[in-house]
């Protein structure tokens, strides 16, 4: 079975067989920038390992030099494992299971490998090179049990930042060939230690090389990400720092097991102290109630001011400041958030928990990577209203065969690449009682089933002309007939504009078209101004249809920050799933609100809500009668949470994390 596994729930099961949330962090001495394993000093790194395990960390992810330890090809350099050894050894006396990342040629400087000479990485003689590197690793350190797992590279994207070397996009499938490799030099030699690769989140863009190929290979699936695509504005706003949830999702595939090798970090040069602390605390817990196993962040230390003006960190002005701990050895609020987060998944044991599976799912079509950026905008959007409405899910990605049975609703919001057998699979999904939400995504998005299936006859399509708001034609829940509400990317009204500062930009609209459709047997929910279906809904053999007519998802991360905490979307995302009667155990409209629900088999529970704003936030949750048998205690017996007919009421503070208990 190997010194490190998954239990049945998904948490990761220690040397001692007992399970592990791991929280610890990468760490690389301060003194010298990333290859501290050439220039070791002991006396510096005990230190530091001293303060870490005072912090509480049970792991740390370092990384290993491709050319320190083989400077000359098959040559390798005794030294540098003998250092290697010795920082292993220091590990285990503090209690640190070990990461390493290797073939590092590229990290903060692009420092290649020395007797590359130009030669591609991802084939020929490189890749066979890299396959002996890997198993010269294996077959010294198979019996170690301090090492967590084997990480092939970190980033392996960067690589074509060489000059000379396969540039963006990479063949997806001379990478997969290559990524099978690596795997399999380490399985070759080693079957004590699993095997994973350091993706970032640059992965989900369109580089030649998709997440779900690699999780066909590797054991684990382990994310290094920053929020670099999100609105312009704090690294504290709910649209940036619900991301690293987000991408944990996207990497929650083939039943493997998920972690953050490298995040949550962001550099104290672009965001201030405080503000990293609250983009720390959120993205910790989002992490958890979105399904990670671990958490090592980016990164211990800063690095010392005698290194800054130096080869490897002159050019990169972030990187001097990405620690949780300065150079006077002050722990950061990051690094606090850190610790506490660490204290709270020991102290209430959290891997006693498991997770319910999502009853809904997001489809991602097969051409996702044709057109990634809009279509990862528009699949977080969707995600967003979701959790701003107490809905967990997951992500499915439409392939041959996949099966969408066992989800009572799926969201179709990007159509690229869905072909008739996607529709034919969609069709039978709804057939058999299953809930369809689907966004009109342009022509890609129609099919010789859409009339049958919707219940309605496509007439044609429009370009959007200033068609930013629809009026209900039939009280859904809360809206009723003839309420108005604007689509995403425009001010509310202008007394709302005029009220916040906001300036409306004039003759803008949400997407680009439109369809027009003519009601056969579905029913006009909403309707733009000039009377066309907005949004339709139909039944279907035992299940039901909800088609909007225009990108509804579009827009979410363009419009202002105010506009969008108070986006009408959420609220109707709301009315949807309370009018398919979808089981939430918490049932709001927030838009900075994510609840987690972790259960016991005794019937415990643990409920987690994450204010995601930078701002107080009033919360009203009606919560589900299954969690209503015991009696509830709040966390660190924290004061102000009102609980009075299946209602918890509360004022949460910026960035505040909640955690209530329900006792059997």
């Amino acid at each position: 079975m190997g010194f490190i596994h998954f239990n049945e729930n998904g948490w990761i099961v220690g040397k001692d067989g007992n399970p592990l949330y791991v929280v610890g962090i990468n760490y690389v001495a301060s003194y010298v920038c990333t290859n501290f394993l050439e220039d070791f000093r002991p006396e510096v790194i005990e230190r530091d390992m001293e303060q870490m395990e005072k912090m509480g960390f049970n792991a740390l992810r370092i990384p290993i030099y491709w050319g320190f330890f083989e400077p000359e090809e098959k040559r390798f350099n005794e030294r540098a494992f003998e250092n290697f050894s010795t920082f292993l050894s220091m590990a285990k006396s503090h209690g640190f299971y070990v990461m390493p990342w290797l073939l590092v040629g590229v990290a903060t400087k692009d420092a290649n490998i020395p007797y590359r000479q130009g030669r591609p990485i991802f084939e020929g003689d490189m890749l066979f090179a890299a396959e002996n590197h890997l198993r010269t690793f294996a077959r010294r350190y198979k019996d170690e049990e301090g090492i967590l797992f084997w990480d092939i590279c970190d980033e392996p994207e960067f690589y074509a930042r060489h000059i000379g070397n396969e540039q963006w996009p990479y063949n997806t499938a001379r990478f997969n060939h290559w990524l099978r490799h690596m795997y399999e030099a380490f399985k070759k030699e080693d079957t004590n230690h699993l095997v994973t690769l350091g993706f970032g989140e640059i992965a989900t863009e369109n580089y030649g090389y998709t997440l779900k190929d690699s999780a066909e290979i590797l054991d684990v699936m382990s994310v290094t990400c920053y929020p670099y695509d999100s609105s312009v504005e704090g690294l504290d706003t709910a649209r940036n720092n619900s991301y690293l949830g987000f991408y944990v999702k996207m990497n929650s595939l083939k039943n493997k097991p998920v972690f953050t090798c490298e995040a949550p970090g962001f550099s104290e040069v672009w965001f201030s102290k405080n503000m990293l602390g609250r983009y720390f605390r959120v993205s910790l817990y989002s992490n958890l109630v979105n399904g990670s196993t671990g958490v090592l962040p980016w990164c211990y230390n800063d690095f010392a001011k005698e290194i800054w003006t130096g080869m490897d960190l002159n050019g990169m002005v972030a990187e001097p400041s990405f620690g949780i701990v300065d150079n006077a050895g002050n722990i950061k609020p990051s690094g606090k958030e850190l610790m506490e987060f660490g204290h709270f998944v020991r102290d209430v044991h959290i891997t006693e928990y498991t997770r319910r599976k999502p009853k809904v799912a997001i489809l991602i079509p097969a051409g996702y990577y044709d057109r990634v950026y809009d279509a990862k905008r528009k699949i977080r959007a969707a995600m967003l209203f979701l959790k701003g409405c107490g809905m967990d899910m997951e992500f499915i990605w439409d392939e041959k065969d996949v099966s969408l049975s066992g989800y009572k609703m799926v969201v179709a919001c990007v159509s690229e690449g869905m072909s008739i057998s996607t529709w034919e699979n969609l069709m039978g999904y709804v057939e058999q009682g299953g809930i369809l939400v689907h966004d009109y995504d342009g022509l890609g998005g129609l099919s010789p089933y859409f009339n049958r299936l919707f219940g309605v006859e496509v007439q044609t399509r429009q370009k959007n002309f200033n068609m930013d708001r629809i009026i209900m034609k039939t009280r859904l829940g809360a809206l009723a007939e003839g309420d108005e509400l604007v689509l995403p990317g425009e001010i509310r009204d202008e007394r709302f504009a005029m009220e916040n500062g906001f300036h409306r930009q004039k003759g803008t609209s949400i997407s680009s078209e439109y369809l027009i459709v003519k009601p056969i047997n579905a029913q006009i929910v909403a309707a733009f101004q000039n009377g066309t279906p907005a949004l339709l809904r139909s039944s279907h053999g035992a299940g039901k249809t909800w088609l909007f007519t225009v990108q509804f998802h579009s827009g979410l991360f363009e419009m202002e920050y105010q506009e969008y905490r108070n986006h009408m979307m959420f609220e109707l995302y709301h009315e949807i799933l309370f009018e398919e009667k979808l089981f939430r155990p918490c049932i709001y409209a927030n838009a900075e609100l994510e609840t987690g629900l972790f259960e016991k088999k005794s019937g415990e529970k643990l409920l987690v809500l994450i204010n995601h704003g930078p701002a107080q936030n009033h919360v009203s949750i009606q919560l589900d009668d299954s969690l209503l048998h015991g009696k509830m205690r709040v966390w660190d017996d924290r004061e102000g949470v009102l609980f009075q007919d299946k209602k918890v009421e509360l004022t949460m503070e910026a960035a505040e994390v909640v955690k209530l208990l329900f006792d059997v």
